[in-house]
């Protein structure tokens, strides 16, 4: 497993267990290690949302959909994000 594939089970994980904050920090490792990678792009995204940090959401979604413009979990989340960035 390579760093950036552990760095995102982790943050999974944490994400799972609702520790958004920590989640997002291994996301951002993940993303470090490789910026490609749009599920860790997607993910921050749905962390950032539930601490309601909607505009960094809406960028972090928007990185997603540039990587993968035909992932339908980050066209929906930024669809429901468009009525609450300011």
């Amino acid at each position: 497993m390579t760093d950036a594939a552990g760095s995102f089970d982790q943050g999974v994980s944490l994400q799972d267990e609702a520790r958004f904050e920590e989640a997002i920090e291994a996301f951002d490792k993940a993303i470090e290690e490789d910026p490609k990678n749009g599920g860790a792009w997607y993910r921050k995204a749905v962390c950032l949302t539930e601490l309601e940090r909607y505009n960094e959401a809406m960028e972090c979604v928007g990185t997603a959909i540039q990587i993968d413009p035909r992932d339908l979990n980050a066209l929906k989340l930024k669809f429901g994000l468009a009525g609450k960035v300011r």
